[in-house]
């Protein structure tokens, strides 16, 4: 295993949330005091809409805080499947409100153009990111990193330049908007959150494969740039 790795196991998912939430806390405050901006790329899916939650009352300066995605579907953003509503529901209010929210998604005709749009503006976020949280399917997908999207390789090319693609994975409904491996990689640390055996049967398969091409998450976990914590619970 990478020496940047570290595992964070829980018995319960309460016990999971609340570690995680104080480690984005810390790591943001810490950004706050060494720097005029801090900058969270965040994850979709239903797991982490109560960490979400929790964050929103964090006493911290929002109104310093970046905030962004780390995949988002090209849906418009009051849909159902938006990442950026979810965000919206669970953690841009309250205290967090203030927190400036740059979207993936644009009112564009094309995800291309959308894509084009959303890199450009996420060059104006505090860089490197002072956290990336990141979620994995069973295929070891990350972010819209998906094994069988035939864009795949060049979202994974570290030298494309780019921050943002489309992917379009033929599971899924919808076209993917995803930051690239080079711009998930642009950051201080990551957490990759999961629960349940099957995740973490997966995790141990992306550990030990050697093609991100199959095991797309496989690129973030053996790595030895950015520290990796792994949060899990049942």
């Amino acid at each position: 295993m990478s020496t940047m790795i570290e595992e964070h196991f829980f018995a319960d998912r309460a016990g999971l949330l609340a570690g995680l939430q104080q480690h984005i806390e810390t790591s943001l405050k810490s950004a706050l005091v060494a720097r005029q901006k801090a900058s969270i790329a965040l994850s979709g899916g239903s797991t982490p809409g109560p960490l979400y939650e929790q964050l929103s009352n964090s006493e911290l300066d929002w109104s310093r805080v970046d905030v962004t995605l780390s995949d988002e579907r090209f849906v418009p953003s009051d849909h159902s499947d938006s990442n950026e509503a979810m965000i919206g529901r669970t953690l841009l209010k309250g205290a967090a409100a203030s927190a400036r929210f740059t979207p993936l998604m644009r009112a564009v005709d094309s995800p291309a153009e959308a894509a084009k749009i959303s890199g450009a503006a996420l060059a104006g976020i505090a860089q490197p990111l002072d956290f990336l949280l990141l979620g994995m399917g069973d295929d070891m997908h990350t972010a819209s990193l998906f094994p069988d999207a035939p864009e795949l390789s060049a979202a994974l090319d570290m030298h494309s330049g780019e921050h943002c693609m489309v992917l379009k994975p033929p599971a899924s409904p919808h076209p993917r908007l995803s930051l690239t491996l080079p711009a998930l990689l642009n950051s201080r640390e990551i957490a990759l959150l999961i629960t349940g055996d099957a995740k973490r049967e997966a995790l141990a398969r992306a550990l030990a494969s050697d093609s991100p091409q199959t095991a797309p998450v496989a690129a973030i976990l053996q790595q030895n740039n950015v520290p990796v914590h792994i949060y899990w619970s049942p």
